[in-house]
């Protein structure tokens, strides 16, 4: 929970900053907004819509209602009695001069129009807007109520204009229930968590203090308690988003009671939710970020400990969440003419079905379904199977756009988790969002994480495809270039089908899910755990296992790693590897008999005949001797080598850099200047800054407080150069490419310029089981062409393991690291 929430009193201030329509007429095409008169002025000034005070409170998009006054659009419209509220004017840069002075009253009046406070007068001088002080509102001590904001604008003679206002709520309540709320939830932290053991609040930390440990104990910390907490959470974003009372409020008051009553029994270690059916949203704690991460689940009625349930995980897309995808997979969407705003504050009835159905947050409403997203999904998956009885075997995955991307993704790099997967509308053929001619990197980072070349890994996975014809968001030829490849590899047809909705948009999914029939057709499917035959695909040493096959080492990475495995019933394993040096098989009793005896043949050429080992493991390796030609033989090393290898970034939507994809820290460097070390810290400090569309809490330290602890745990994102950054100067000599003042050098080519920067994905040198990125300038035109390297959203070009770009920011020498990271000579060219 955020600190500044927790330490929210009658003293905390909010600024509220009054702005024009300048944003809106420059998007419409419009230069200048005109305030050339008393009511032209009045009419520009609004209040902006700044920083939320709740930097995770979901996205308050408006409905088609008319609102019924000429608003204000105060960011917030329920206050504490004693909180200072700070109100400041201005206009937009694109106003037209003008002399017009106005008066601005601001009052608070009840219901019936009475004036009940004062706030203060302003006098606005469109020529003098930006040395106008704030004026300071204490919200007075009223009684629990609506109440309306207003702004009366008066000409010089005193004259009114017209008034502007807002409904606000003021309560005492809500600091009360919310204050109980906390003290609870700390006093069941203290029974689950004795605090005689570390204060560290990690994953591992809280379970060593769980006394006693029982998997009933781990459960209520790990999963109980935190969804207790989110509850407050969840309540603090009601409140600083509240847009009607009659509705918000109710869910507040309920939200702070009911965790205020959870807590109290989780301090008794009884489970508050054991019991509970129907939709709810529950949560865990990050041990990545130690932020609350939610997820909404539903419970199906009669639930029973004793009967094993199927699970359908489901993926929101873009600018969504938990709650509104929820609603979406049992087909019950907006009500008509319903902003997506005001679908997350209820779950409407949902039809009664004997399904266990989960849709995580994905870590916000924007992060995708790659790294710390996919660890998300993962994660709630996890947590679900330990609370509740699932049968592996039913286990379905969907998602709609974005999430359809994320089904994608998950569903081909996890085959053997699912039972079946149904993409709506997602993209699948990243080449489709191409604007120009790929530089040869990029075209092989495309290729390497692209869905279509992946589509081998559905031998055992049924899928349903669904797609609009007519749909401008992500266009049907991504379904249609994944349907082509499934009928060639003979799967269309088959185990998959592709569903192509004539006229239909975007919102393919109100036809896919429609009165819930997607439960129908899981029903059809059990997963196959165990298959005769598996082919797994993969140019990621991320993505190694399906089923019962794992790849252990490629030859080239980021290039297609493919195995192909068969077993008959006398034991002959045929096995097909591309780009592979070492494999291994993870034999069971399903499959072959422990200790019976088999014989393992590779590209046509025998690799072992013997007993299988007792853990059903076997692995074998590449092996040439004697000038022969190599050969996989059996191989019993261990293998422990756990040095980060080259890897690619998913070509899906915003997906992070390796260095970006899991636990890291942000650092800048502090021994160049105090001008360098300003600019290191705030390219550091915007660089952990995701935004409030996406979920996590970055840590941001200087170069001098890194400790090893953090260099053991943690992939670092260095800021700085090596005369600027101490940890870039102590691993500068064992670096590919080297950074001097004013100069970046490469295998004997070099460049100069004071606005050179240097973007480089590599090993840690001082841990090789991690990655570090470092964004390396020395001033801030460097900075800000560094930032633009990439793009954004699904048209962002894929990320090189290195870049120099000169001062105009262009790109000089772009490329990827070979196997051994180092640099190929065909990669010291210019990239494009």
């Amino acid at each position: 929970m955020r600190k500044e929430i927790i330490s929210r009193s009658s003293s905390i201030v909010l600024i509220i900053f009054v702005l024009g329509f300048a944003g809106a007429a420059q998007q419409t095409g419009q230069t200048t907004v005109a305030t050339d008169s008393p009511r032209a002025l009045a009419e520009s000034l609004q209040v902006s819509d700044g920083a939320p005070t709740n930097w995770w409170r979901y996205a308050a998009g408006k409905g088609f209602y008319p609102a019924p006054s000429q608003e204000v659009s105060l960011p917030r419209r329920a206050f504490i009695p004693g909180e200072q509220v700070e109100i400041g004017f201005s206009l937009p840069p694109s106003a037209s001069a003008n002399r017009e002075i106005i008066t601005a009253r601001l009052l608070v009046t009840d219901l019936e129009g009475r004036s009940l406070v004062h706030i203060g007068d302003v006098i606005i001088n469109a020529d003098t807007i930006s040395q106008l002080k704030p004026l300071v509102w204490k919200i007075a001590n009223l009684p629990d109520g609506e109440y309306i904001f207003a702004i009366k604008f008066y000409d010089r003679s005193g004259k009114w204009i017209l008034s502007r206002s807002d409904l606000i709520y003021v309560s005492s309540e809500y600091k009360r229930m919310r204050e109980e709320a906390l003290s609870a939830i700390a006093r069941a932290k203290a029974a689950l968590m004795p605090a005689k053991a570390s204060s560290a609040n990690t994953v591992a930390n809280r379970r060593a203090r769980t006394q006693p440990a029982t998997q009933h104990n781990e459960i209520l910390v790990d999963i109980s308690l935190p969804s207790v907490e989110m509850m407050v959470e969840e309540a603090e974003m009601r409140w600083d988003s509240l847009t009607n009372s009659v509705e918000d409020v109710p869910y507040i008051r309920k939200k702070l009671t009911d965790a205020t009553q959870y807590a109290q029994m989780l301090a008794r270690k009884v489970d508050p939710f054991a019991n509970l059916t129907g939709p709810m949203v529950k949560a865990y704690r990050s041990d990545i970020d130690d932020t609350l991460q939610p997820y909404a689940v539903y419970i199906p009625d009669g639930y029973s400990k004793t009967r094993a349930y199927p699970l359908v995980v489901s993926l929101h897309g873009a600018a969504s969440n938990h709650i509104l995808n929820l609603r979406r997979v049992f087909g019950k969407g907006n009500r008509p003419g319903e902003s997506d705003f005001e679908a997350t504050k209820y779950f409407p009835d949902f039809p009664k079905i004997n399904y266990i159905v989960v849709s995580p947050y994905g870590r916000g409403e924007f992060n995708a379904y790659h790294g710390i997203g996919e660890e998300d999904v993962l994660h709630v998956i996890k947590d679900i199977k330990r609370a509740y009885n699932i049968d592996g075997d039913r286990v379905y995955l969907t998602g709609l756009s974005m999430g359809g991307d994320g089904a994608w993704s998950l569903g081909l790099h996890y085959p053997d988790m699912f039972a079946a997967i149904a993409p709506v509308c997602g993209p699948a053929d990243f080449r489709l969002f191409l604007r120009q001619t790929p530089a040869p990197y990029e075209e092989k980072l495309i290729t390497a994480g692209n869905y279509v070349e992946l589509a081998e890994n559905l031998l055992n996975l049924p899928v349903r495809i669904f797609h609009g014809d007519i749909d401008t968001a992500v266009s049907v030829e991504h379904s249609r270039a994944m349907a082509k490849r499934l009928e060639q590899l003979g799967y269309l047809g088959r185990s998959a089908q592709y569903i192509e909705y004539p006229g239909v948009k975007h919102f393919s999914w109100d036809y896919a899910y429609r009165d819930g029939r997607i439960f129908e057709w899981f029903d059809r499917f059990k997963r196959n755990a165990n298959p005769r035959r598996v082919v797994y695909k993969t140019a990621s040493s991320q993505y190694n296992k399906a089923y019962w096959v794992r790849i252990d080492r490629m030859e080239r990475p980021r290039e297609f790693a493919l195995i192909d495995a068969t077993i008959d019933a006398s034991g002959r394993i045929d096995v097909k590897a591309q780009n592979i040096t070492r494999y291994t098989l993870l034999l069971n009793n399903k499959l072959v008999p422990a200790g019976a005896e088999i014989q393992v043949w590779t590209n046509g050429q025998q690799s072992y005949r013997g007993r299988v080992p007792g853990s059903g493991e076997i692995s074998f390796s590449i092996y040439s001797a004697n000038g022969n030609e190599p050969r996989f033989v059996r191989d019993s090393t261990v293998d422990s080598n756990r040095h980060v290898l080259p890897d690619y970034v998913p070509s899906g939507f915003r997906a992070p850099l390796p260095a970006q994809s899991g636990k890291h820290i942000y650092v800048y460097g502090t021994i160049g200047g105090a001008e360098q070390t300003s600019l290191n810290k705030r390219m550091a400090e915007r660089a952990a800054n995701w935004g409030p569309g996406r979920r996590v809490r970055w840590t941001v330290k200087s170069d001098s407080e890194i400790t090893d602890q953090d260099i053991r745990d943690n992939h670092l994102v260095l800021f700085g150069a090596v005369a600027t950054n101490s940890l870039i100067a102590k691993i500068g000599d064992k670096l590919p490419i080297k950074m001097s003042p004013g100069r970046i050098s490469a295998n004997g080519r070099s460049f100069t310029g004071n606005d050179l920067g240097l973007q480089l994905s590599y090993f840690n040198p001082l841990n090789p089981e991690k990655y570090i990125l470092i964004y390396g300038v020395a001033s801030e035109k460097g900075a800000e062409n560094l930032q633009r390297l990439s793009g954004a959203g699904l048209a962002a070009r894929p990320a090189p393991d290195f870049a120099v770009l000169d001062g105009e920011g262009k790109v000089i020498l772009a490329g990827l690291f070979d196997a051994n990271w180092q640099l190929p000579k065909e990669s010291l060219s210019k990239g494009n």
